[in-house]
């Protein structure tokens, strides 16, 4: 009776044959393929349907073919067989070792219906066992060159038989017996772990043995002279196709190891106790900003909990002005690997900040350490002694100016009969004290009230200033203002008050008989000018604190801005101030 393939065969039989996960084809006695399956085709790199009608010993090595034809018509006959390894080719011109199994399906009357082959890839097995020998003779070498450790081939059989067949001879120095001991009863190395660790190495044997996963342990073992040590087991199965496992791993002493990690830990608690009884902000970050770590203190001022905050990046926390400033000096203590100092303001507080680069070990930035100190009170108690001292100075200026006002008042009259130009020149230095006294007013009215001051214009303040500066000292100011500048109210105070500082300076040090101003604004971007034509100074010699040029440059770097001071002894001084968006730096 002749039958093509399994046209007449049950559906569920169909199935079986189609998706099983061995690669299967169905033939008859000359090699005419008559089905084929998926596994199959794939197996040799064609479609299912192009394999119909093609011969099975055309995908035989041709020197092993009249071997596969001898082999088919045995089975056809009945004959049993053993598996048998052929060279197949794919239909790239590849080939692979296969292990064939060819079975005979005969009808009821004993005749032959088909031959179903069965074929299984052996590469992968082919080189596992090349591997293992490789790996066998590397173990060797290695093994007797390996300190502080040991290499070992742990055996499981099939049976539950469980011995080393081999093992280098560091086992004698991390656990002080002989290694032919060790070799001839591996349970010699179990019972020196202790109870506690003894049932956690049990699981997790078992567990790499059910998923073929890597074996890692750590655990403690009691030498006979009593001392403990640590040992570190690392390991990976390997299945032979008895079904034997197979563990070839090193074991080393990691005891040093274990006691410079309790002693870090102990420094770590300490660490962390100093960091959380400290009032000042303190994180640890990846220089993105990205929070590593960070003290109590830190998460308060936050609104969070330590482990909310971890992970989280500490700029996604600040106004955006704020946040790219920040971003920009920690991009600059990356980059210098040197830290920073500033200050700025958030939430209504003043802050002193500190950024400190931390290097690996190749000396390149691997993480940032921020400080923050709240010094609101101090500013404070700062700026009340500095309103205080401010009121002192303009309200003995301001009086001594109304004093000399009234002289020559009380001479105008006078003047006026007996020498005009006289009396010309009298009432404009009398209009120039009358303005210099309003404009002391004025800053006196800044200070005790800081909402005029953040009302009224840039421009507006620097002229006040240089009508002061006038009326002290009758010492001409000229102001050149291009563009309307409007500025961020952080920006715009700094401006006033370093400018305040300069003419201060040309007030009290420089002997100026001409000042020089100039406000230049587009968007996105201000300049601040003042020159003088005084005597000078040197800036490698003069006490920076006395001029105030400390905390001109500390306010300048608040708003991000930068500030350049040039000065020559009997030349002069120039200060220039230039600010624009931290976003917009290059």
């Amino acid at each position: 009776m002749q039958v093509s393939g399994l046209s007449n065969y049950p559906e569920r039989y169909k199935l079986l044959f189609e998706n099983s996960f061995e690669a299967m084809v169905i033939f008859d006695r000359d090699g005419n393929i008559l089905e084929v399956n998926q596994h199959m085709a794939d197996m040799v790199g064609y479609f299912v349907d192009e394999m119909m009608g093609m011969n099975v010993f055309d995908f035989i090595l041709p020197e092993e073919q009249s071997q596969a034809v001898d082999r088919a018509l045995k089975s056809s006959e009945g004959q049993e067989l053993p598996l048998v390894e052929r060279t197949v080719i794919r239909k790239d011109g590849s080939t692979f070792i296969g292990e064939a199994n060819l079975s005979p399906i005969m009808d009821y009357d004993g005749n032959l219906l088909f031959l179903l082959g069965i074929l299984r890839d052996l590469t992968e097995r082919k080189q596992l066992e090349e591997a293992l020998r490789e790996k066998e003779a590397q173990l060797r070498q290695i093994g007797d060159n390996l300190p502080d450790g040991f290499i070992y081939r742990l055996v499981h059989t099939p049976d539950g038989k469980r011995f080393v067949s081999y093992m280098s001879e560091g086992v004698e120095r991390m656990y002080d017996i002989a290694l032919e001991e060790a070799m001839e009863d591996i349970n010699v190395l179990y019972s020196m772990m202790l109870p506690e660790d003894l049932e956690a190495v049990i699981l997790a044997e078992e567990e790499s043995i059910r998923t073929q996963e890597r074996f890692d342990w750590e655990g403690r073992f009691r030498l006979r002279s009593g001392e403990v040590r640590w040992s570190r087991y690392h390991s990976k199965p390997t299945m032979l196709p008895d079904g034997t496992r197979i563990w070839d791993g090193v074991a080393l002493d990691i005891t040093e190891q274990k006691r410079t990690e309790e002693a870090l830990r102990q420094s770590e608690v300490r660490i962390r106790a100093l960091l959380d009884a400290s009032i000042d902000i303190t994180l640890l970050t990846q220089p993105d900003g990205t929070i590593i770590d960070l003290n109590e203190a830190a998460a308060q001022a936050l609104q969070g909990t330590q482990n909310e905050l971890t992970g989280k990046n500490v700029l996604d926390f600040f106004p955006t002005e704020i946040s790219a400033a920040r971003r920009s000096r920690s991009e600059d203590v990356v980059r210098s690997g040197k830290p920073i100092q500033f200050e700025d303001t958030r939430g209504g507080k003043w802050f002193r900040n500190q950024i400190y680069p931390i290097l690996d070990g190749k000396g390149k930035v691997d993480q940032l350490a921020i400080y923050a100190h709240d010094i609101t009170d101090v500013l404070f108690r700062a700026a009340e002694e500095e309103r205080i001292r401010i009121a002192r100075e303009l309200h003995d200026s301001v009086t001594q100016t109304m004093y000399s006002v009234s002289i020559v008042a009380e001479a105008l009259p006078h003047l006026l009969e007996t020498n005009l130009d006289e009396a010309r020149r009298r009432t404009v230095h009398l209009r120039q004290m009358t303005l210099g006294a309003l404009a002391e007013l004025r800053n006196l009215l800044f200070e005790f009230h800081p909402k005029a001051l953040q009302d009224t214009q840039l421009s507006i303040l620097l002229r006040q200033l240089g009508e002061v500066l006038t009326g002290r000292t009758r010492v001409p100011v000229d102001l050149d203002i291009s563009g309307n500048p409007n500025l961020p109210e952080n920006v715009k105070i700094a401006f006033y008050r370093i400018a305040q500082e300069a003419f201060n300076n040309i007030g009290k040090y420089a002997q100026a008989t001409h000042v020089n101003v100039v406000l230049d604004s587009v968007p996105n971007k201000c300049k601040l000018l003042i020159q003088d034509n005084g005597i000078g100074f040197d800036l490698d010699s003069v006490y920076k604190e006395k001029l105030g040029l400390k905390i001109m440059q500390e306010r300048a770097e608040a708003i991000g801005a930068d500030l350049s001071v040039k000065s020559t002894p009997d030349q002069g001084t120039k200060v220039s101030l230039l600010w624009q968006p931290a976003t917009l730096k290059k």
